[in-house]
């Protein structure tokens, strides 16, 4: 892949009221729940489930108990967008969502815990 096509962008998602549903506490452990589960295979699950419009690569990753954070690199597949990144990136995370809904019904997690806020931030990284 032609690096000079990339794009790198920190992403925080956070739960809706800020609900600790991802991962507790548990003597100085951290452990996640279900909903923490499913979070963590949704985000490992973006390259594949967006290689129709982008490749993404995956960098650091944080889970906490109210928020997931990480690190995108996307290279879109189609020329035009390569200049439109920040449209490419709101795809993905869409598509995230609709993979985090899915693995919610997989790990049997109850409609009643709170969901992912739809607001989410993200922010460009300079390249090295």
């Amino acid at each position: 892949m032609n690096e000079n096509f990339g794009k790198t962008y920190y992403v925080a998602v956070s739960s809706k009221g800020g609900k600790r549903i991802f991962a507790c506490d548990y003597h100085g452990d951290v452990i996640l729940t279900r909903a923490g589960k499913a979070i963590r295979a949704s985000w490992f699950d973006i390259p594949y489930y967006c290689r129709d419009f982008a490749y993404v690569e995956l960098g650091n990753f944080s889970l906490g108990p109210d928020r997931i954070e990480g690190v995108l690199t996307i290279f879109p597949k189609m020329q035009e967008d390569r200049k439109r990144t920040k449209k490419v990136l709101e795809k993905i995370m869409k598509r995230f969502f609709l993979i985090w809904a899915k693995k919610v019904r997989t790990f049997s997690i109850s409609s009643q815990i709170p969901i992912l806020n739809e607001k989410w931030y993200s922010k460009p990284l300079q390249q090295p």
